[in-house]
């Protein structure tokens, strides 16, 4: 009776989650893939419904810490708190189209800036700075914080930014080039959420979903496959 009690209490929290709403946010590149994702996960087990919300690279930390979102699609090095790893992604050089430098020739170009509220550790890593040989990077005095931004003012000559490989079928423009960059490690895709807050049974759903997912997601299994992380079978 006691182990009936308790699969029927079970079944109705999974119901209850299931019925319940995670508020998501991630920058605007990654709507397309998520929705993809989230779109397989449902056919193999029903899921919350999902509100989604476009984020930058500041807004990212200030929303999960305001409590305007429950949890923020992003790139490793994520902000404080837990985080699940959904896969990897290679990371590509966005440069002017008429630029004359090789990529190998990129040491000396300044990195399009950042705004001054970007996680340090998150801005060194997506500038690569320093540089493997210890050459610190030179930064423009814009504060560019949106993917539109910096790949507009990489178009215009005024530096480069490194962006991840799920940009590229969404960012096409006249006079901008994205280079791969292969000594470069992959960039890492995330969930992330406040380690302080508690777990509401639809955050709680959508976790163990993608948490399943995840284990398919290595980037062997991606090479052989030819998929990306949002997509993999």
């Amino acid at each position: 009776m006691a182990a009936a009690d308790e699969l029927r209490g079970a079944a109705e929290g999974e119901a209850h989650a299931h019925s319940g709403r995670v508020v998501l946010g991630s920058y605007i590149t990654a709507l397309p893939a998520l929705r993809i994702l989230l779109d397989r996960l449902r056919e193999r087990m029903p899921g919350p419904e999902v509100e989604w919300r476009a984020v930058d690279n500041v807004e990212q930390l200030s929303l999960l810490v305001d409590g305007q979102i429950d949890g923020v699609i992003c790139y490793e090095p994520p902000p404080e708190g837990i985080s699940v790893r959904l896969g990897t992604e290679e990371r590509f050089a966005c440069m002017p189209g008429t630029h004359p430098l090789a990529l190998a020739d990129l040491a000396d170009v300044p990195v399009i800036g950042y705004s001054p509220h970007v996680d340090p550790e998150f801005r060194a890593f997506w500038a690569v700075d320093p540089r493997p040989d210890g050459t610190p990077v030179r930064y423009t005095d814009h504060t560019a914080t949106t993917l539109e931004s910096y790949v507009a003012l990489a178009g215009l000559g005024h530096g480069i930014r490194f962006i991840p490989e799920g940009c590229l079928h969404l960012m096409p423009r006249p006079g901008v080039r994205f280079v791969p960059v292969t000594d470069l490690p992959p960039c890492v895709p995330v969930l992330a959420w406040p380690a302080a807050r508690p777990l509401t049974p639809a955050f709680g759903s959508l976790l163990r979903l993608l948490r399943a997912h995840a284990r398919t997601t290595d980037r062997e299994t991606l090479r052989k496959t030819g998929r990306r992380w949002w997509n993999v079978a």
